[in-house]
């Protein structure tokens, strides 16, 4: 059985991350309203972009010969 990559396993807690906090935050304005930038489920799709950041800059630097290749 062939071994998943590490940036694909973070890719997938990425896009877990962001459905369940876009769906949290929809819930969350229905039902209280308008909130702060700094609620849990801004920062969980906050956290979406952060491991995209971090995962496409590695996969970037990987395939062109950066730092980490």
């Amino acid at each position: 059985m062939p071994r998943i990559p590490w940036y694909i396993w973070l890719s997938v807690i990425g896009v877990t991350s962001a459905t369940i906090g876009a769906q949290w935050d929809i819930s969350w304005h229905r039902s209280i309203g308008r909130d702060s930038f700094w609620t849990p489920a801004h920062i969980a799709i906050q956290l979406c972009g952060v491991i995209a950041g971090i995962t496409c800059g590695y996969l970037i630097l990987w395939v062109f010969g950066g730092i980490c290749g």
